[in-house]
């Protein structure tokens, strides 16, 4: 299984467009989510397409390329459902959010082999997102815990999109959920109170803590919240 391409390109133009997906990673989160409720929501919509078509702009001008086709499939589903042609149903906007936890994976240049999209995920993710924008449902994805990769510093904003996803979750009984840390580089208050709340708002559900930066699993430990999540090691 090889590689989509990792990130080595100019660090300027890299921070820039980490900037572009700090922006509007959240904001597609957090409208897909919201977008369940009521799925004809013009402004939604509207928010999304534009979300993904400047993370699409900035992959472009950095030349990520996987990223430019994972964006580019997803405002095609949006622009679809904007002008009527589909209707995005549960199962496209669990693509949809695939989509959106892959656009953040291809922006870890520092991640592991196991941390990136490979090539046998990036076809498999643009096939389901083809399908959802043809109207068919969306090929299954493989089986493992649903994983939730909050962004930047795990501020309000990303604190409440990550806590509706985890509802969503629960209520769909997942057995296991995962956090994948590799991209949160601190933790503001907002983000402590998140982390405690979806430990008691887990009840049975095994919440597994994977990729923590050392600071993070400090803070973990000083608050005692690393009693409330398994941690999984590299090989976990």
């Amino acid at each position: 299984m090889t590689q989509a391409n990792r990130l080595t390109y100019d660090p300027s133009l890299l921070e820039l467009f980490r900037a572009e997906i700090d922006l509007h990673l959240p904001a597609l989160s957090e409208g897909l989510l919201a977008l369940e409720k009521d799925a004809r929501a013009a402004e939604r919509l509207e928010s999304l397409m534009r979300a993904a078509h400047s993370i699409k702009g900035a992959a472009k001008i950095v030349g990520v390329e996987p990223a430019v086709r994972i964006a580019h499939a997803m405002e095609d589903c949006f622009v679809a459902a904007q002008g009527g042609e589909l209707l995005l149903g549960s199962d496209g906007i669990d693509a949809l959010l695939r989509g959106v936890d892959a656009l953040q994976r291809v922006t870890l240049s520092d991640a592991s082999d196991k941390g990136v999209v490979t090539e046998d995920d990036l076809r498999g993710l643009l096939d389901q997102l083809a399908a959802v924008r043809s109207g068919r449902p969306p090929a299954p994805a493989e089986a493992g815990p649903p994983t939730l990769r909050p962004t930047g510093n795990l501020g309000a904003a990303e604190a409440e999109a990550l806590r509706a996803r985890l509802a969503e979750l629960l209520r769909a009984e997942a057995p296991a959920v995962r956090l994948d840390l590799a991209a949160v580089e601190d933790v503001e208050p907002a983000g402590v109170a998140l982390l405690a709340l979806l430990a008691l708002a887990a009840g049975p559900t095994a919440l597994e803590i994977i990729n923590a930066r050392p600071l993070l699993c400090l803070l973990l430990q000083a608050t005692r919240l690393d009693r409330s999540y398994r941690r999984v090691g590299e090989d976990g």
